[in-house]
């Protein structure tokens, strides 16, 4: 039962087209590797809702916690009544829906890249796509998958040491990054009590911003190139959506909120 459903309402439609984007490319630009980049692209475009809410969601919570608001509403924990109805008051301020915001964007993003990740899959591994096609689609006999030299079919040294890079530049420099080291270093040297919250979600991050680029660069130097190339066209994809994003988000709420 909830096979069929995924494969009716993600694998299908994004194999389909991946199929469709490559038929139908002109013959200098019929590769894998320009079809991975197109279609990650699309799928960001039909996702940006979902990541406009969410990347809203991040910024105004992280004011919450820079700001102290958040932290102000400790003092009311010994009353988990009281505690409740502040916390949900002072995210109605902000129109704030974290939990449904980040649960509706994981109901829908994994399944999806989950689905883009098995078809691009299936076609290095040249399997028969058939049983899942659409009347009036076709798969290619012979899918082009050289790139740059590089045969995206198989490991590539180059390609996995490509996404150990791009994924530790995007967690050490990206939207993502924590920015928080500067002040809890402010406030120590200002002999001041140090946010032990900050400090310890700064250590947490330095663990994973080592950790990620060398599970990547394990995980390239196993899978078939192509997949890399999926990998870090995603992260890139990702972080330009989000660069964009930030800065459109951050003036919606200067001008509605003031912050």
């Amino acid at each position: 039962m909830f096979g069929t459903l995924y494969n009716e309402i993600f694998f299908k439609p994004i194999l389909n087209f991946v199929l469709y984007v490559y038929n139908h490319m002109p013959e200098p630009l019929m590769n894998l590797a320009v079809v991975i980049v197109i279609v990650i692209f699309a799928v960001r475009v039909v996702l940006l809702p979902l990541t406009i809410g969410e990347t809203s969601t991040r910024k105004l919570m992280k004011h919450l916690q820079d700001s102290g608001e958040l932290k102000s509403l400790d003092e009311f924990k010994s009353n988990p009544q009281v505690y409740f109805a502040k916390t949900k008051e002072l995210y109605a301020k902000y129109n704030l829906r974290p939990f449904r915001s980040t649960f509706l964007s994981l109901l829908v993003q994994l399944p999806l890249f989950f689905a883009l990740y098995k078809v691009f899959v299936m076609v290095i591994a040249k399997q028969s796509f058939a049983p899942y096609l659409y009347a009036g689609n076709s798969a290619p006999e012979v899918f082009n998958t050289s790139f740059f030299s590089v045969d995206l079919a198989v490991p590539s040294v180059v390609m996995a040491v490509i996404v150990a890079g791009v994924q530790y530049l995007f967690m050490a420099y990206g939207p993502l990054a924590n920015k928080t080291t500067s002040k809890a270093v402010a406030k120590v040297e200002n002999g001041q009590a140090p946010d032990m919250n900050a400090v310890m979600q700064q250590k947490m991050n330095g663990v994973f911003k080592y950790f990620f680029p060398g599970l990547m660069l394990l995980i390239g130097l196993s899978l078939p190139a192509g997949i890399t190339l999926y990998i870090t066209c995603s992260v890139l994809i990702n972080w330009v959506f989000l660069l964009f994003l930030d800065r459109y988000i951050a003036k919606k709420n200067k001008s509605k909120y003031g912050i």
